[in-house]
């Protein structure tokens, strides 16, 4: 194998990293630099943007590379939950060769443990075309096969058969009593998502913190400041001004991909989600191709994967990373996390059933 360079990447070369994540197929526009300092920034307390690059010895050309969001707290290092989708390892498209699989198993795993010295816990997920993964897990990660759920390349008109007839029918007459269009994320817009989002959070047992509240509605005017986000809602024919349902859509254009973000809604009607997302990837494959695929990310609980299942979305593999230093610091983190995780559901369940 011939020698490489390993090594953290300085802010002035910004320009060489996000021309190797746009050439990437491992890579997505969430992970130029500009919207990472921006995510990194709006976390509370600022996180930091770790980078790692591979180089051929002698050359600026980058075979490889991996960003994260680090955070600090009592004295742990940590990267967990990147705040959009995919923050895995990414190679070069020659990397993908077959005739190169020892030599990409030895480059990922050199990677890797670069990227472990500056770490103490990692917790992300690779893009779903990073299918060799025998370089991380020689260097001593866990790897978990998890799920998202795409919409392919097609044609508008075929979007519409994908899913079954009961969501086909459901959504055909939603769409009869709903105005659907992009929205403007200005401050009315985002106290709208906020609240609407919160109460369907609720619905899943979840109760957001304030800081992770305001950290996500700083994203979402972050992001689409930098035409990486937008807005897509739906609100009934007699209120067309006061949305009931809104998305926001997060676009990687160098990859023709479309993720469904996050999702806010208040409503009974069993048929409107489905016609939400089937109108907004209309919208996305009419404005930007038929060859864009739409990502509605991974279904953290059984009915989630079914309801997408039943919207005809096909359900792709791909992988969750994780690590963790061998340390007593460690072990206490640990027992902090589960001690968090407790308390956050007894919150939970107070913030549902509480008396009115």
């Amino acid at each position: 194998m011939k020698p490489f360079d390993i090594r953290p990447l300085r802010s002035d070369e910004d320009a060489s990293w996000d021309a190797f994540v746009s050439r990437s197929p491992n890579g997505n526009a969430f992970l130029l630099s500009e919207t990472l300092y921006a995510l990194a920034a709006n976390e509370t307390p600022v996180a930091s943007v770790r980078r790692i690059g591979v180089f051929a010895v002698g050359t600026s050309t980058l075979e490889a590379g991996w960003a994260v969001l680090v955070r600090r707290r009592a004295g742990v290092r940590y990267c967990s939950s990147f705040p959009l989708f995919y923050a895995g390892p990414l190679l070069a498209p020659e990397w993908n060769e077959p005739s190169r699989m020892t030599q990409r198993m030895d480059l990922l795993c050199g990677l890797t443990k670069e990227m472990q010295q500056g770490l103490d816990s990692l917790d992300t997920e690779a893009a779903p075309n990073l299918a060799d993964v025998r370089g991380l897990i020689y260097a001593g990660c866990v790897i978990e096969q998890i799920y998202c759920h795409i919409w392919p390349a097609c044609a508008p008109e075929e979007l519409t058969k994908l899913p079954n007839r009961s969501k086909r029918q459901e959504a055909a007459s939603a769409a009869k009593r709903h105005v659907f269009g992009w929205r403007q994320a200005d401050a009315n817009l985002l106290e709208t998502f906020d609240r609407l989002h919160n109460q369907t959070l609720r619905k899943f047992k979840w109760v957001a913190s304030e800081a992770w509240r305001k950290a996500l509605l700083k994203n979402i005017a972050t992001l689409e400041t930098q035409g990486i986000c937008k807005v897509f809602g739906a609100a009934p024919l007699s209120e067309p001004e006061r949305p009931c349902a809104l998305v926001t859509v997060l676009f990687s254009h160098d990859h023709r991909t479309a993720w469904l973000w996050r999702v806010a809604y208040q409503t009974d009607d069993s048929g409107l989600i489905p016609a939400l997302y089937l109108q907004v990837a209309e919208r996305i494959k009419k404005e930007h191709g038929a060859e864009w695929v739409v990502n509605f990310g991974g279904s953290p609980n059984l009915s989630l994967a079914r309801f997408k299942d039943y919207l005809g979305a096909t359900p792709v593999s791909h992988w969750r990373i994780r690590w963790q230093r061998d340390s007593l610091k460690m072990i206490y983190w640990n027992f902090l996390v589960v001690l968090k995780e407790f308390v956050r559901r007894r919150l939970t369940l107070w913030h549902i059933f509480r008396p009115q």
